[in-house]
């Protein structure tokens, strides 16, 4: 078992041999907010102009939420508060708070799922630094919903849920399936996992499956070979059923138990930067970032994100603002794309990697 953080602790008790992966793009965005919230909070907008609004939004909420919460009258408000965990055994678990303020903890999160081990987590290792608190009260600030949940936990109640589940992730012999899977270290060598990939490729003899199935260990160029194979043969086999489950949702209403249907906006994109130019407003070194030159021909005008940032910070505005100002001005020279829909996965399914990364 790997050395504990405290963000492990939630998959831990539903997955016992789950092992965190390298970081996301997803975790690093849940990074990017919870340093936005630090400096918003100091009176510092720099880090809102690289987030969409209603992330900005969150933020700015977040920390509303933050004067109003927590004791900031009384004690010093602490952002990214490294916390030391001892278990009975005198093995240590290491976890990083999002604020701390005396015996109040809030901690960002941007979609609703259990996070309670993590925060019993959190609560022992202030509790154990300042036995004098006697009890801690964490509020969980959801982000994307905007919505709060609070739990309190003493000395006894924080230790003995972060203990069992410690004790039951060192015990597992077996994993176990969750909806967790998908991030795990180790799910290419999991037969949980692989399995699944192997029930596809069943009934083909054409399908050899590799004996690994960990990419950075196929070292054979045989294997590599079979896992390739097996690769681009499932790959179509992906998108036919992504194309399937939205065609029976759109023509006959089968839609995939946990999705719902999700109606997406078209691309927005400048379809004349000469016009564009003067509109905007901006200096011309700052315009030419904003801008690409092509090498080849291309049917697709991709959102030059960019350009919203610089006009806000060189007017000094907020982003939403701004953004809303800049295509005012720009309307003559925006073009808009059809929209369509996907199948999303329902809230309550959905998974948040945000959380999911080593500094909590």
């Amino acid at each position: 078992m790997t050395t504990l953080r405290s963000s492990s602790l939630p998959m831990l008790a539903v997955s016992p041999l789950w092992e965190p992966g390298e970081t996301s793009d997803n975790a690093k965005a849940g990074t990017a907010r919870h340093r936005a919230l630090a400096l918003h909070y100091a009176g510092d907008d720099s880090a809102l102009f690289g987030l969409d609004d209603d992330e900005a939004e969150a933020i700015k909420w977040a920390a509303d939420q933050v004067k109003l919460l927590a004791p900031i009258h009384n004690f010093p408000v602490e952002f990214e508060k490294p916390l030391s965990i001892t278990l009975p055994d005198f093995s240590d678990i290491r976890g990083t708070a999002d604020v701390v303020c005396g015996p109040v903890i809030l901690d960002l999160k941007w979609r609703i799922r259990r996070y309670d081990e993590q925060l019993a987590s959190y609560a022992l290792g202030l509790l154990q630094s300042n036995p004098d608190l006697g009890l801690v009260r964490v509020h969980l600030l959801f982000g994307a919903h905007q919505k709060i949940q609070s739990l309190e936990f003493d000395l006894d109640s924080a230790e003995e849920m972060v203990w069992r589940t410690v004790q039951n992730a060192r015990e597992a012999k077996e994993c176990r399936p969750s909806q967790y899977c998908s991030w795990c270290k180790i799910r290419y060598r999991c037969p949980i996992y692989t399995s699944r990939a192997l029930t596809v490729a069943a009934g083909r003899d054409d399908w050899p499956p590799p004996n690994n199935f960990h990419a950075s260990q196929l070292d054979d160029p045989n294997e590599l070979a079979k896992a390739l194979r097996l690769a681009r043969l499932l790959a179509p086999w992906c998108e036919s059923v992504e194309h399937h489950a939205l065609e029976a949702a759109l023509k006959r209403g089968l839609v995939p138990t946990g999705y719902e249907l999700k109606q997406t906006k078209g691309k927005q994109w400048v379809n004349n930067a000469a016009q564009a130019f003067p509109l905007a407003g901006l200096t011309q070194p700052d315009f030419l970032a904003c801008c690409d030159v092509r090498l080849n021909s291309s049917k697709q005008y991709p959102d030059k994100v960019g350009i919203i940032d610089l006009f806000a910070k060189q007017n000094r505005m907020k982003r939403a603002p701004a953004r809303r100002e800049l295509l005012a001005a720009l309307a003559p020279v925006i073009s808009t794309g059809n929209g369509g829909m996907k199948l999303k996965e329902s809230k309550t399914n959905e998974i948040d990697e945000t959380e999911n990364t080593e500094g909590d």
